[in-house]
């Protein structure tokens, strides 16, 4: 990242043990520690999973100042507070890992850095005790470096044979043993503009020479007029020599923008632990949705990308939505620039360390995590008492820690109204309002479904995918008669490959809840949910207060609600059957059109049906 320098803040220079162990007492007396362990990470396939198996999805922001404060005289090793309540803030985020750019310099007190050597690393290792203390991994990334006796006091093309070799055996060994560290090798190559043949600083194509790519991999002779460039190959090497088993982050090219080459030329790694790591801004290379899908996505299909800076210098938030909802649907991760006090277009997310009250465009990110994983990372508040009562419309029904007042963990569905990134993809010839108002359960609308003597369904899809390791199921309330037969689906792709069938509860004439247990599924990111009738006509059914349960808020243990799974040859018939009813349009029966881009880990093709597939 290029930026512009935060104001100094004052703050302690150093981090204790005793500080850290007081914040891991005070956790676990709170009960703040949940959510999927950030604790052994590595890779599988194209994913980051931890040591329980779990698909773990990167999200977080960037913490600068140990890369800079102490090459600026300040006498400080970072910016800004380091302490549990500064950590209390980004959690309220909804983060679960922090980047944090290092100077080489520093770490290896050399070239006059001060603070350096054992004041810079014991303040470095003491933060990342204390973040991963709350269960929050940690993105160790070489950012400033400098040749010979000069002063790494900005960022470099490549790290350098001089220092960055001797950084990273030191910093390898260091955290070899901490299995939620990811070691990012180098901020943002850009070996192509040494060259002088580079083309268009917005372009990621073939315009690029295959010298720089060759230049990144390999470094020394590879890269004429500034031999003493290090390659990607001999980092890596580096790290496994000193037995460290962390993950490997590669950022591309072109200020770690551009991944056109990273398959053809990703190191070896005898671990076969690496991903692929790129930034993007809204006036950077590759910053639309075509580069994204021509050179991110194929490649994220193969191996892990994390985008380690997304920002957005305009103090705006469109670009920055725009990219992590493409990231979402993908199972892309990304971090945010950046946690500190500037102007929002430095870019700056926060204007407080410890309140964590947002800028402009720190806004848009912070209601994205919230409405991508629920409104905090558990659910440690969650009401545990049960409501009872009539059930006619509008009153309390049997349930527990239902969405009114609320979990705090909770994502819903569909309250008043399509909520949280979904969208109406209703089959054609549904007759269904989002909108009914003779019949609600809370608010002032509910959703009404007629069914009709055909297989029709109210479907709605997850932008971003619901993903069954933030959330254990699904609640909503049903409001109908005996001669109903709905069943509730947890579908993927895009014609609608069921994973889980429910059937549904419904009390004639009261509200009933139900719930979809995601637990009796295979774990995995899933495209949406529909209602589906038997494909005979019906009276109408109305849904209201659909939400998703997170993190052990609420049960499945309701009186009545009975759950199936899907058996794997009723899914592969129902795909059979699904493809099999693919065609070129789709309209609702509101007439509105949609195109269908599958998202979750299945794939980048787009389809468009213009009729429904049968149960």
């Amino acid at each position: 990242m290029i930026y512009r320098y935060p104001r100094d803040s004052s703050l302690p220079s150093n981090m204790f043990l005793a500080l850290v162990v007081l914040a891991v007492l005070s956790l676990l007396v709170s009960g703040v520690l949940c959510g999927p362990s950030m604790n052994g990470l590595r890779v599988v396939g194209n994913q980051i999973r931890n040591g329980d198996g779990q698909v773990v999805y990167i999200r977080g922001v960037n913490r600068p100042g140990f890369e800079y404060m102490c090459v600026q005289n300040t006498g400080k090793t970072n910016d800004g507070p380091i302490d549990q309540a500064s950590v209390n803030a980004m959690l309220s985020w909804n983060i679960n890992t922090v980047r944090i750019p290092m100077n080489e310099q520093c770490w290896l007190n050399i070239n006059n850095a001060n603070p350096a050597g054992a004041t810079y690393i014991n303040a470095l290792r003491a933060y990342v005790d204390l973040l991963t203390a709350n269960n929050l991994a940690v993105i160790l990334d070489l950012h400033w470096t400098a040749t010979g006796n000069a002063l790494a006091d900005r960022q470099a093309a490549m790290p350098n044979s001089d220092h960055s070799v001797a950084f990273w055996t030191a910093v390898a060994t260091a955290f070899s043993s901490y299995t939620n560290v990811i070691l990012d090798l180098f901020n943002e190559p850009y070996p192509c503009f040494n060259f002088g043949s580079c083309p268009s600083y917005y372009q990621c194509d073939s315009g690029v020479p295959s010298s720089t790519w060759s230049c990144w991999k390999n470094g020394g002779s590879s890269c004429p007029g500034f031999e003493w460039a290090v390659g990607m190959q001999t980092l890596v090497n580096t790290v496994r020599a000193t037995g460290a088993p962390n993950i490997i982050l590669l950022n591309g090219i072109m200020y770690g923008g551009c991944l056109n080459g990273w398959l053809a030329n990703k190191p070896t790694d005898t671990l076969n632990n690496i991903a692929a790591g790129s930034h993007h801004y809204d006036h950077s290379t590759c910053h639309d949705s075509a580069c994204w899908d021509n050179y991110i996505g194929p490649l994220a299909s193969q191996y892990p990308v994390i985008l380690g800076e997304v920002g957005q210098q305009d103090c705006g938030t469109g670009f920055t939505e725009s990219i992590m909802n493409w990231a979402d649907a993908r199972g892309v991760g990304y971090l945010a620039w950046g946690w500190y006090i500037a102007q929002c277009n430095s870019p700056s997310l926060i204007t407080d360390f410890i309140t964590a009250n947002p800028t402009s465009n720190g806004l848009g990110f912070k209601n994205h995590l919230r409405n991508f994983n629920g409104s905090s990372p558990c659910s440690s508040n969650c009401p545990s008492t049960t409501t009872t009562g009539s059930g006619s419309s509008g009153g309390p029904v049997s349930g527990s820690c239902t969405s009114t007042p609320g979990c705090s963990g909770n994502s819903l569905v569909y309250t008043d109204g399509i909520q949280n990134s979904f969208d109406d993809w209703s089959w054609s010839g549904t007759t269904y309002s989002l909108t009914a108002t003779n019949r609600v359960r809370t608010g002032s609308r509910a959703i009404s479904f007629t069914p009709t003597a055909a297989y029709v369904a109210v479907y709605f899809h997850k932008v971003g995918a619901i993903d069954t390791s933030r959330y254990q199921g699904i609640e909503f309330y049903v409001f109908g008669s005996s001669e109903n037969r709905v069943t509730f689906n947890v579908v993927t792709g895009q014609a609608g490959t069921k994973i889980g069938t429910y059937s549904l509860t419904i009390q004639s004439g009261s509200w009933t809840r139900n719930y979809a247990d995601l637990t009796t599924i295979p774990a995995g990111m899933y495209d949406g949910i529909w209602f589906q009738n038997d494909g005979t006509a019906q009276p109408a059914l109305y849904i209201d207060d659909i939400t998703l349960v997170a993190c052990g808020c609420g049960s499945s243990s309701t009186t009545t609600t009975t759950t199936t799974t899907l058996s794997s040859s009723a899914a592969a018939a129902t795909r059979a059957t699904s493809s099999a009813a693919a065609t070129t349009t789709r309209t609702t029966s509101s007439s509105s059109s949609s195109s269908l881009t599958t998202g979750g880990a299945i794939g980048s093709s787009t389809v468009s049906t213009s009729s429904s597939p049968a149960s």
